[in-house]
C-alpha cells in the first residue's frame, strides 16, 4: 500500500508585477517524510513555502493539504500545521516557558502546562525553560522557535532555514532534533536549507527548484546512488595507492595528490586495510558531499 500524500502542489505560479518568481511548480510530500526543499538563492523556494503556508496568495495553481484545497480550508489546514519561517519571534524579557504559554494562546486556546513541558523536553530545553530568552544562545532560541511550532501537536512542520546563523554545535543539535521529530514523533517535516550536507543526513525525499521551476524530485538515496560513497583518501605514495585501489575500484583517480574514488560504502574499510598492509600510510578518509555535487550539476 502506497504512502499517503499530505501535501500536493500542482502548477503553482507566483508573479510580482512583470517578474514570475515561481513558474508552474509540482511536487508531493508524503506522510512521515523528512522532505528537503532545495534551491539556490532566488530560485523561488521561499516564495513557494510562503504560498504553501498561506502567507502570500498564488497567482495560479493548486495546493492541497491533507487532501483538501488550501484556498477553501485555510483555517482548518493551518490548525494542523506548525510553521517556523526565518528567525522565531520571541520575547527576550520572558522565560522560555512563558513565551510558549503566551504564544500558544494566539489562536484562542492556551496550551496546558503538561503540553508545554512535553514540548520543552522534545526540543531539549529542560532545565532552561525558566531562564529569560535574552540569555539564550541562538541555537536555544531556534529550538524554542521549533517548540512554538510544535505546541499544538501539528501533523506537518515547515522549517525554513532552521540552522541559519548557528554555530557547528547548534547545527548538530537542530539536525538531531529534526531527525527525532520524524522518526520518534512521527511528524512530517518540510525542510528548506542551503546546508546541503545537513539535508543529505536528514531527508529521505527532496525536491530541487531552480529559476522558479522543479529540476528534480525523488528519494534522496536513489538520486544520489545510495549504495556507493565518494571519498578522498590522503595517503603516502598516491601513485602506488592508485594501482592498488584500481584492482577493485575502476572509478579512481588522483587529484591534488589525493585519491578520489567512488566505492561501495562497505568496501572503504577493506581498501584502507589493504593500503596499510602495503606500507602506505593513510592520513585521512574524507567523504565528498554527494548532494553538493549533484545540486551544482543540476543548478
Amino acid at each position: 500500500m502506497g504512502k499517503t500524500p499530505v501535501l500536493e502542489v500542482r502548477g503553482l505560479r507566483k508573479s510580482f508585477q512583470d517578474f514570475e518568481a515561481v513558474k508552474g511548480v509540482d511536487f508531493t510530500v508524503y506522510e512521515g517524510d523528512i522532505f528537503g526543499f532545495l534551491g539556490p538563492n532566488g530560485a523561488g523556494k521561499s516564495t513557494t513555502l510562503r504560498m504553501v503556508t498561506s502567507l502570500i496568495n498564488s497567482t495560479a495553481g493548486d495546493i492541497r493539504i491533507f487532501g483538501l484545497p488550501l484556498s477553501s480550508n485555510r483555517e482548518h489546514i493551518l490548525s494542523r500545521m506548525g510553521i517556523l519561517v526565518e528567525k522565531p519571534d520571541l520575547y527576550g524579557f520572558l522565560s522560555g516557558y512563558d513565551n510558549l504559554s503566551m504564544l500558544s494562546s494566539l489562536n484562542g486556546k492556551r496550551a496546558s502546562r503538561q503540553r508545554i513541558e512535553e514540548v520543552i523536553h522534545m526540543v531539549g530545553l529542560q532545565g532552561r525553560e525558566q531562564d529569560k530568552v535574552r540569555k539564550y544562545s541562538q541555537g536555544m532560541r531556534q529550538r524554542l522557535g521549533i517548540a512554538q511550532a510544535l505546541i499544538h501537536d501539528p501533523e506537518i512542520i515547515i522549517l525554513d532555514e532552521p540552522s541559519n546563523g548557528l554555530d557547528p554545535q547548534g547545527i548538530v543539535d537542530i539536525r538531531e532534533l529534526i531527525i527525532r521529530l520524524g522518526r520518534e514523533f512521527k511528524k512530517t517535516v518540510i525542510l528548506s536549507s542551503h546546508l546541503l550536507n545537513e539535508v543529505e543526513m536528514m531527508a529521505n525525499r527532496m525536491v530541487i527548484i531552480n529559476k522558479g521551476q522543479v529540476t528534480v524530485e525523488g528519494d534522496v538515496q536513489e538520486l544520489l546512488g545510495g549504495s556507493t560513497i565518494k571519498v578522498t583518501i590522503s595517503c603516502s605514495h598516491p601513485e602506488q595507492a592508485l594501482k592498488i585501489a584500481a584492482e577493485t575500484t575502476p572509478d579512481v583517480r588522483i587529484a591534488d595528490g589525493q585519491l578520489v574514488l567512488e566505492i561501495p560504502k562497505e568496501s572503504v574499510a577493506k581498501l584502507v586495510s589493504k593500503l596499510v598492509a602495503n606500507q602506505i600510510e593513510v592520513q585521512a578518509v574524507v567523504p565528498v558531499r554527494k548532494l553538493e555535487d549533484y545540486f551544482i550539476s543540476l543548478t
